[in-house]
This record gives structure tokens, sequence and C-alpha cells, in this order.
């Protein structure tokens, strides 16, 4: 996969302590009122003319863009891109909660965003860009804090990478990805129990790379781990030889590993098991079925509660960093 970015710099200016309030019922009427009376009908920034500044991609790294926002300021980037490729962007901020990103064609800047950060809650995304042309990324400050003067730095990364191809996993009915809630994806894994980190971990506001981060839990903290989630992004398996309702030299998009050989498939229209009589660690007998075209890939995310009482997601690489998650395991 080709995979580009962007990058340039600008200034930065003094961090100031984010401040919190619950606004009273005549402030939070009188901010819903100005809502309504925005022309654009919009919490964001305010369109207007903006000159944006051109992203090129070539080479295989990705870089940032860097500036500081105040009030209704906005900064745009363009770029080029082409039909299926995906677009991916994250902005960092010590005040990620009040920027927005949008996504959209050049030539329409009203109702045709194909990723709008004020409608997911998130710091970022992807999304496919779905025609030839010139797009536009915007990054402008939420307007409850705009209208108050606020004042925001940022680091925008964005990546643009060329699809695999007709046979990418996922691109036709079956989906790209699948999630499985309450899933704790290892043997005697389990919940409930206080968990000790073995590493450092970033505690977010949602179980997704692009929410946005509460603070950092160091190595050694002590958490309890109340439930979690897989998500799987779709692998790709080929039968060498039939084995039940799957025909030799048949492709099926595969999913989460359910054990002894068995993996979430898509088949004939519907999630469904099947036996691949292979694993992550490898075949798991002497007589393969066939071969993973394309591995799926799997985040693990936990909600964990703090000993303070503050709750939040954690991103678990592999179940060896977090001590106490293992049933089997000694001195549990």
């Amino acid at each position: 996969m080709k995979v580009a970015a962007a990058a340039a710099s600008g200034r930065s200016t003094a961090t100031v302590p984010l401040q919190s309030r619950a606004p009273s019922r005549v402030r939070l009427g009188l901010l819903i009122l100005g809502a309504w009376l925005v022309p654009t009908g919009s919490l964001v920034g305010q369109d207007r003319e903006v000159r944006p500044s051109p992203l090129t991609f070539a080479g295989d790294t990705v870089t940032q863009r860097t500036g500081t926002l105040k009030g209704f300021e906005t900064a745009d980037y363009a770029l080029s891109a082409r039909a299926g490729q995906w677009l991916r962007v994250r902005v960092r901020s010590s005040r990620e909660t009040w920027l927005v990103v949008r996504v959209f064609p050049s030539a329409r800047s009203v109702g045709a965003d194909i990723l709008n950060t004020f409608t997911t809650g998130l710091v970022g995304g992807e999304a496919r860009i779905p025609g030839d042309g010139a797009y536009t990324v915007r990054v402008a400050i939420h307007r409850v804090e705009a209208r108050r003067g606020g004042e925001a730095e940022y680091a925008l990364t964005v990546a643009l990478s060329d699809p695999v191809g007709e046979e990418e996993p996922g691109s036709h009915d079956a989906p790209r990805e699948w999630t499985e809630e309450g899933a704790c994806p290892f043997e005697c894994c389990t919940y409930g129990n206080v968990w000790t980190l073995r590493e450092s971990f970033a505690l977010r506001a949602a179980s997704d790379p692009y929410a946005a981060t509460y603070r950092d839990l160091p190595l050694g903290a002590r958490v309890t781990g109340l439930t979690g989630r897989t998500r799987t992004r779709a692998g790709r398996f080929r039968y060498t030889r039939a084995s039940g309702p799957f025909d030799q030299g048949e492709a099926v998009d595969v999913y989460d590993y359910l054990g002894e050989g068995r993996y979430r498939v898509w088949h004939d229209g519907a999630m469904t098991e099947a036996d691949l009589a292979t694993s992550p660690y490898g075949a798991s007998t002497e007589s393969p079925l066939g071969s993973m075209e394309v591995v799926p890939r799997q985040a693990w995310w936990v909600n964990v509660l703090l000993v303070g009482g503050e709750d939040g997601w954690i991103e678990v690489p592999d179940p060896t960093v977090v001590g106490g998650a293992d049933a089997c395991a000694a001195g549990m």
C-alpha cells in the first residue's frame, strides 16, 4: 500500500489551562438561540473565503501541519485525490475537544462532508474518497469556544493511501470491520479484576484511536477492567481444498479468531463461523485447508476504572502487558 503525507510548520503558543464549567439555563438558552441565528446553521467556525494551503503527497512518511487558531479563524488545506483512496486525518492539541476537522469537496463547502469530527465527537478519522477531484481539509474551533475568543494550537496529520485493489477485504458486501461487544480475546481472559499495567497507556474518552486523550496512565498503575470490545479489520483466507460449504480456490473475508482453528467469516451475505485449520500462532493441524492472504488486524479496547473513580478506555496491544486479566495465571 502506497502511503504518503504532507508537512510544514507553523508558530506555537503557550498552553492555556482548559476551563470547564456547566452553563446556566439562561446562558444555555442564549447559546442555543445564537446557534439558530448562524446563517450556515453550523456550530463550527464561520465559513468565509480562505486561501487553502496546498498539500502535496510524495514519499512514504506521514508528517504534520501545525499552527494556532483564535476565535473564528480556520486553517484550510487543499489536496487532490482519486476515487477509492483512503484519507486519514488526526489533530492533536492541548485543547483537542475544542477543535473540529472537516473534509469536503473543494467545490462544495456545505452539505457534502466526507468526514466531520463535530458529528463523530472524535479528533480524527478516516474516509474513502468518493470521486476524483480537489478536496479541502479544514481545522476550526468549535463555535462555543470561538465566540469566547478561544485560542488553540494544533498539529494536523494527513495521510492518503491507495486501496489494495478489488480484492481488498471488506470491499464488497462484507463489512470492512467487525466489532464484538464484551469480547475478552484469549483463553481464561476475564473482566472485573484489578489489573496492573506493565506499560504506559493513553486513557481515552472512547474506544477509538481518534478519541480525545484524558490522561496518560503510567507503568505500574492499578485499574479495574470493567468490560471490553474487539474491533477486527477484515482479512482474507483462500481455500486450497474444499471444506464444508467452501469450494477449492474460494476466498472468504475473515475476522476475529475464536479458538481451535475457527474464525468468524463472512459467507453468502452473512456472518458465520468456519474452521480454517489455522490460528494467529500458525497452522492448527498438519493438513492445512488454505492460506491467509491478508491477515486480519484486531484491536482490543478495555473500559477501565481508576482508583479515584474516573473511567475511560485503553487499547491493549497484547494480553501480556496487563497483569490480572488471565484467570488461569498463578495467583489469580
